[in-house]
Parts: C-alpha cells; structure tokens; sequence
C-alpha cells in the first residue's frame, strides 16, 4: 500500500509538474515559429524541398543540363574577356560554384548564376586586362570574396534599395556601352591580330591599323561561326512545331553555342593533325581537374586600393541578376525576395573566391534557357553544375582544339543584343532630360571607365531628383462646372472675377527643406501678379512637411498678413495639421477645398479686419458651421483625428 500511495504521490507531483511546465512550452512556442520562419526565409530550399517529385526531378534535370551545354563555352569565352585568355580554366571555376550554392539560398527558381559579359568586363578593367600573373589572379579572386561580403551584409541589412538610384537610362548606357567595348575585343580573334591595346579609343586604332595583318583562316572561321550561330538561333522560330523533329532542332538551337564550338573544334583538330599547325590560333592549354580549395590572400593596401571597385562589382552583380530574377518571376507567377537574392549572390561570391573563381552574377541568357526548358526549382543548378565539372575533369585535353575565332564569335553574337540603340527614341518621346544620364553613362563607360561613368550618371539623376524636390509643381485650382470639382488653372480655362479675388493655390507634392525658398517665393510672386485678397492653401497631396518648410508658410502667413491677404490652409491628413500647429501657423483650416472656398467666399462681405482676427472660439466664429478650425491649439484643441 505505501508503494501504491508512493505511486499514486509521484504521478500527482507529474501532473504538477507538466502543468507548471506547460507555460513554459507556450512561452518557446512563438520563439520556435520564428526560427522555423526565418529559416525557411533565408533556406529556400526548405520551401520546395518537401513537395518535391520525380516528374519535378525529371524536369530539372533537362533544364540543368540544357543550361550546362550552353554555360561550358560560355564560361571559356568570358573567362577571355575577363582576361583569364592564358587560364580558361578560371571561367569553368565559377560557372560551377555559384549554382551549386544557389540551390540552398536563391529564390528565383529561373535565375542561374555563373560569368556574364559585363562581369567579366568589370574584372578586366579592375585587375588587368591579361592575368597572367598570380598577383593579377589573386586580385580578381579577392575582388569576389569583397564583393560577396558586401553584398550579403546588405541583403541582412536590406539595402537592396540602393540599386534604385540606378534609373533605367543609366543601366541602357552603360550595358550599350560595354557591349560595344566587348565586342570590339572580339575583333582582334576574328581576325587573328596580336597586340591590340585595351583602352578603347586605342583599341579603335590599333585594330583598324593592323587590318592588313590578319589571319584569312581565323577570318574564315570566326565568321562561318557567326553566320552558323544566327541560323541555328533563327531555327527554333523557322520550325516551332510540337514534334520529336521539333524538339531537336529547338535543343540544337538552343545549345548552338555548344554546337559551334564542338564543329570549329572538330575542324581545327582535322587541320592541326593535317600538318597545318600554325594556320589557326587555338586556345591555351586548359588545366585539368578541379580547383584546388583555400582561403585568397588579403593585405591591407589591396583591400583598401580594391574597395571601390568591390562596392561597384556587388552594385553592378545585383543590379544584373535582381532585373533578371524579378522579370522572369513576373512571367512565370512568383515572387522573389531581393533581400535574399543578395545573400544568394554573396554566398556564391565568397565560396567562388575559396575556389579561385572571378565574381559571378545571374545570367540573362541562360536565365531565359533555363526558363524555356521548364526548370521547376533551383535544383537544375546541381546538373549544370555537374557538367561542367565533367568537362573540368574529362575534357580539357579536347579543349585545346578550340579556335579563339569560334570563342570571339559566341561573344560577339551574344553581346551585340545588349546594344539598346532603340532606347534613344522612347526616353526622347518620354522625357528629353533623361537623354542626359544616358548620354553621361555611355560616353563615360565607353571612354573612360565603368566606375567612373556609372557614377557621374547616378550624380546627375541625383541632381535631377534634387531639382524637381526644391522645384515642387504648384497649381493654380479653380471650380470646373463639368468635373464638378477643383481643376488646375490651364491656359484655356476660364478664371472667374471671383477667382482673381481669391486664390488657390495648391502644392502637389511633399515639400522639404530645400524647396523652402521655391514655395515662399512662389506665393508673394503670385501675390504681386495677382493681387487677390484671400489665399486658400491646398495641402490635400501633402503627407510630409519638414521644419524648414513649416517656417516657410509662416513667412507666407506673415507676409499675406502684412499685404491684407486672408490665408486659409486646407490639410488632407492630421500629420499636417500637427506639423504646422508645432511651428505656430495661426491659420484657419479646412478639410477640403470646397469648405475652405465656400467660407471665403462668405465672409468677403464682412470685410477683411474680421476675417484676419483670431475667432475666440469655434461657434462663434462666422464660419465655424463650414468646417472652419484654427490651427492655433489654443483655441481649438486638439485636432489630431481630423481626416480628410
């Protein structure tokens, strides 16, 4: 029995104590919910991962590798852009890394991260336009880890923001003119010349200057491939039908590159083993097998001298992939997370950097690719990813074969639809001004350099901004019979006799500091012009004031006051009302333009003495019934709850 009642004690002490501890799970419950939502937040995978099925495996699988044949001769070509032309091997590097760290952190389903034209060109300019060196190496590889650092502190800062100072004129010019300079590169492998200088204008002249040197069979080559590379891109539109035959000839279309490259390969290596080994340039010899894996070495002078540079290639990366991600989740019904998105790029970046690979960012061609062949989650990245290693692995002894011609010629097909040329009509036919940030961007990026050019444009957007902020538009209203409502005075309207005794005047946007002068100097202007007697303030598309400009309407108010001009002010919102309280503007106030007009209208008979003295309390003043309300606190109290 003492056992019995022993147990009987230690199962009510149990219950006790689940119940004692029972708060406590309660408590860690919304703790737990929100580990569970930030992880899924910032593991995508574990989003998808769950439903996933084999007819999503399947479908990735084809995307993936879809996506890899066209990435391998891609990687080959950009890494000769980015400078890497005795080490192509460093382009396989990073077209391999970034989508294998993209299945766990990107949540853009489409986007494939690897080398890009403008990357590539980035890099060139930043760490020499040949790495040859393993000091010019070491230099784009510490540019990805800085890079990736960057860009993940601002994907959990969300500065994602940021890259919208970057208007859409800015990023044509500069996209137009690496291009240009890109595919001006591709000329001296189309030709077989030597010793073509990188700056532009000096690449214009010694190209053109050693024309007579050029190499027929190179010639030859580079241009059967792009003559091969527009027909097979053309195939897919001249015989789009469902069919077995339709879906090879859209497959062939679509690695073409892939396609081109194994055919100039295959020729070249017919010629090399006919005896003629010096009639083609190849390519150099490709290292073999994998990268090894360790940390970049990091001074303190490089990280300081490399800095600037480090913020352009995080700006530019981002700007790149997020433009891409956002467009193909709008045609394909998603959403995609820009914060995210950063963290994804960085990662990659940093991992690359630990695999001696250059910065890397989402790729809009294979970005399409992979959307067309039906890529259902980020895990077709592990297939292309796969490929590429093979070629790394098993390959690099047939890449030797390549012609540089056929690598020029991929390039240059692909970058010459970067060239916006057809921009230049719809910024003229929208806003003119906007020609100029442009102009600014191309010619700067053409001439000078990327950074430099990007950065004067993003200035004078900035500048344009700064402008219309300290020039707000401003409207003379007046009563329109037919909209029944207040309307902007235009040169057509009508102005009634009443309207030029009485004025309304509205600001049509938030007002700061530095559009102070412009709002005061606008009124007493209009004043002098005018010379109406009582003054209506239409603050209804108002939301924001700032100190500054609550004391501008106060000069207003004073200076109406001292000319025997009655100020009336309309609000939309509370906040206003609060704003101009706090700076002492004793005027009266008014929910809507039509109170404000009416009660004005009412009291011109009672003279203007009346209407300039403050009104002792709402009812008894003449138009307390039309919604009148002194912005005075003393006399009315608080109106904090006064909506339009």
């Amino acid at each position: 029995m003492a056992s019995l009642d022993a147990s009987f004690v230690d199962g009510d002490a149990l219950l006790e104590s689940r119940e004692l501890l029972r708060p406590r799970y309660r408590s860690a419950c919304p703790k737990s919910i929100a580990v569970s939502q930030a992880l899924r937040r910032h593991l995508p995978i574990l989003q998808w991962l769950p439903k996933y099925t084999l007819s999503t495996l399947q479908s990735d699988i084809i995307a993936g590798v879809t996506v890899g044949l066209m990435v391998v001769p891609q990687a080959l070509a950009y890494a000769s852009v980015a400078g890497f032309r005795h080490n192509l091997e460093y382009g396989l590097y990073a077209a391999f890394v970034g989508p294998f760290v993209y299945i766990f952190l990107g949540s853009a389903k489409d986007v494939t991260l690897g080398p890009t034209a403008i990357m590539s060109l980035l890099i060139s300019n930043v760490a020499g336009s040949t790495l040859s060196t393993d000091s010019n190496i070491g230099t784009a590889v510490l540019l990805s880890l800085m890079a990736g650092i960057l860009q993940v502190l601002m994907g959990f800062l969300q500065l994602g923001f940021i890259v919208e100072f970057i208007s859409l004129p800015v990023i044509c010019g500069f996209t137009s003119s690496a291009a240009i300079t890109i595919a001006l590169q591709q000329l001296k492998s189309l030709f077989g010349l030597h010793g073509i200088r990188t700056e532009f204008m000096e690449m214009v002249e010694d190209t053109f200057s050693k024309l007579g040197q050029t190499r027929v069979w190179d010639m030859v080559m580079g241009f059967c491939c792009i003559i091969l590379l527009v027909l097979l891109q053309k195939a897919k539109t001249w015989y789009n039908r469902p069919t077995l035959l339709g879906n090879v000839v859209w497959l062939i279309s679509t690695a073409r590159n892939a396609v081109v490259v194994i055919l100039a390969g295959t020729i070249a290596y017919w010629v090399v083993q006919s005896g003629h080994t010096t009639e083609l340039t190849l390519v150099s010899k490709i290292k073999p097998g994998l990268p090894s894996f360790g940390a970049p070495v990091v001074t303190w002078s490089e990280f300081k001298s490399l800095m600037p540079s480090a913020v352009s290639v995080a700006l530019i990366g981002y700007l790149e992939s997020i433009a891409i991600g956002k467009s193909f989740a709008r045609k394909n019904g998603y959403e995609v997370d820009a914060s995210q998105e950063l963290i994804a790029i960085g990662s990659a970046n940093i991992f690359s950097s630990f695999l001696n690979a250059f910065p890397t960012t989402g790729s809009f061609s294979r970005t399409a690719v992979n959307s067309q062949s039906g890529v259902k989650t980020t895990l077709g990245g592990l297939f292309t990813g796969l490929l590429v290693i093979i070629a790394l692995v098993s390959l690099t002894s047939l890449f030797e074969y390549i012609p540089n011609a056929s690598l020029g010629a991929v390039i240059l097909c692909a970058v010459i639809q970067m060239i916006e040329y057809h921009i230049v009509a719809h910024i003229w036919h929208t806003n003119k001004w906007d020609l100029v940030p442009f102009t600014i961007s191309f010619v700067g990026c053409l001439l000078y350099d990327i950074q430099y050019g990007i950065t004067m444009a993003v200035g004078v957007s900035i500048l344009f901004i700064l402008y219309k902020t300290a020039r707000p538009d401003h409207y003379r209203m007046h009563y329109d019979d037919n909209l029944q409502d207040f309307v902007p005075v235009t040169n057509n309207a009508a102005v009634t006799e009443t309207n030029d005794v009485l004025f309304i005047y509205r600001l049509a946007s938030n007002a700061f500091f530095q559009a102070a002068g412009s709002i005061k100097d606008s009124v007493v202007s209009l004043q002098k012009s005018t010379e109406f007697s009582r003054l209506v303030i239409d603050f209804v598309n108002v939301r924001c004031l700032d100190y500054t400009s609550c004391q501008a309407i106060v000069e207003v108010c004073e200076t109406m006051k001292k000319r025997r001009v009655h100020v009336s002010i309309c609000c939309g919102t509370s906040t206003v009302v609060q704003m101009l309280r706090s700076v002492g503007v004793h005027a009266e106030h008014y929910n809507s333009v039509q109170l404000a007009v009416n009660a004005a209208r009412a009291s011109m008979v009672n003279g203007y003495a009346e209407m300039v003295e403050p009104v002792e309390s709402p009812a008894e003043s003449p138009i307390a019934g039309a919604g009148g309300i002194s912005l005075d606190p003393g006399i009315n109290g608080d109106t904090s709850d006064a909506e339009a």
